[in-house]
């Protein structure tokens, strides 16, 4: 395994070094322009595989593990707007505590150690170059002429789809374990990442391009663990009691802000109307449609 592999970097202090340095090493290529943006599609796509494997095995080698653990770890939510990260801290006052530790570090050392500085940068920049991928594909043309199609063959979409795929098969697998989906979740749902992954022209279930397929089908096991029904914090699993009130809690949420900002227009009754009535998917969808462009 990758795991096993990368266990051999020898054992005491001068081994641990080495194994430091290089996962400081192949993160620093995703995480900083000059090391990302010479890289093929190809390369890039490798790159994603490479963390798929240590991941999936971290856990067979403990060395390894203490290392990767630490990507998935609180300093992702430092990438977390505002209002959401008030939330999480709001529902889990356990975390406020670690949070508060976190910061003051932080703000003790302006200029965080290189490693620290990736626990907080490496997965939400991957995120990032990943939803870059994955908008970067153009709308297919129903109708294109001879000439247009004979260049689209061939094209370098196929090695950012190999990146794209690559990619949401790794955050696939690191939602999948208790371990790793714990503030990786939280992220991935403030960046709307599922959303934004099926109104793109690769991922759109209807009109979706054709070498998306495969991509396609990588989103909706994306989007399964995405909403699989457990607590993220403790890993236990959610009563339908639980799940409905989680949803009605964020539709309130809604309803404030409509207020709040749609409070001059017609959108403002929708802040009025009953929590379990607008919380229905139909009733919701015929009062955002209403909203103005």
């Amino acid at each position: 395994t990758a795991a096993g592999q990368l266990s051999g970097a020898g054992a005491g202090a001068e081994g641990e070094d080495k194994l430091a340095g290089f996962f400081r090493r192949v993160c620093s290529m995703l995480v900083k322009d000059v090391e990302w943006l010479p890289l093929t599609g190809r390369e890039r796509g490798d790159l994603a595989l490479f963390w798929v494997h240590v991941f999936t095995s971290c856990f067979e080698v403990p060395r390894v593990a203490a290392h990767a653990m630490k990507l998935v770890s609180l300093p992702l939510w430092l990438s977390l707007s505002p209002g959401r990260l008030q939330l999480e801290l709001d529902q889990f006052p356990q975390l406020r505590r670690h949070w508060q530790h976190l910061n003051v570090k932080r703000q003790s050392n302006p200029a965080p150690k290189p490693a620290e500085d990736l626990e907080a940068t490496f997965l939400p920049t991957l995120v990032k170059r990943f939803l870059e991928a994955v908008q970067s594909f153009a709308p297919s043309d129903p109708s294109p002429s001879p000439e247009k199609a004979k260049n689209q063959k061939g094209r370098k979409d196929d090695q950012s789809l190999l990146f794209v795929e690559r990619s949401c098969e790794l955050l696939t697998d690191l939602l999948a374990q208790l371990h790793t989906r714990r503030f990786l979740r939280t992220l991935l749902d403030d960046l709307h990442v599922v959303e934004t992954c099926a109104l793109s022209p690769i991922g759109a279930s209807t009109g979706g391009l054709p070498e998306g397929a495969r991509f396609r089908g990588l989103l909706g096991r994306l989007s399964f663990y995405m909403g699989f029904e457990i607590e993220d914090q403790t890993g236990e699993a959610l009563t339908p009691h639980q799940v409905m009130t989680r949803h009605l809690r964020k539709v309130h949420l809604l309803q404030r802000l409509a207020y709040k900002y749609y409070g001059d227009t017609s959108f403002k009754e929708f802040a009025f109307l009953s929590t379990s009535q607008v919380g229905r998917r139909g009733e919701l969808s015929k009062h955002l449609e209403a909203l103005p462009d």
